[in-house]
């Protein structure tokens, strides 16, 4: 079911007042067919929506979480790092629902080109 926007400002809040740290909340779904993070900065609230696949898959907050470090090692602002990881673990498990196996995980392997791509690596 959708997350309401009083939910999820409630939760980002709430860790933002134990933390005093910026917020980034996955698995957020305001929308039926919209999947993605919030990301609070103890200000304002911004989403960071992908496609929502009509499965279940193991692996996809690792994934997030070693993307959206990478995106951060390598420069990129929160809310691009954030969209990275978004993109590209959407990517990764679109690849795995066509694909049809879920026994290990999302395919995240044959997307590596396009993290390449997203984080402006490709020529170096």
């Amino acid at each position: 079911l959708p997350h309401t926007a009083d939910y999820i400002n409630e939760l980002l809040a709430a860790l933002y007042k134990q933390t005093g740290a910026k917020i980034v909340l996955t698995g957020v779904s305001p929308a039926d067919k919209k999947l993605g993070a919030a990301v609070f900065d103890g200000e304002k609230t911004d989403y960071v929506m992908g496609e929502k696949v009509p499965a279940f898959f193991h692996g996809t907050g690792d994934v997030f979480a070693s993307v959206l470090t990478s995106a951060l090692v390598n420069g990129k602002n929160l809310i691009s790092a954030v969209q990275i990881a978004v993109s590209f673990t959407v990517g990764c498990i679109k690849r795995t629902y066509a694909d049809g196996d879920t026994r290990y995980g999302v395919e995240f392997e044959k997307e590596i080109p396009n993290l390449i791509r997203y984080l402006g690596l490709e020529n170096e």
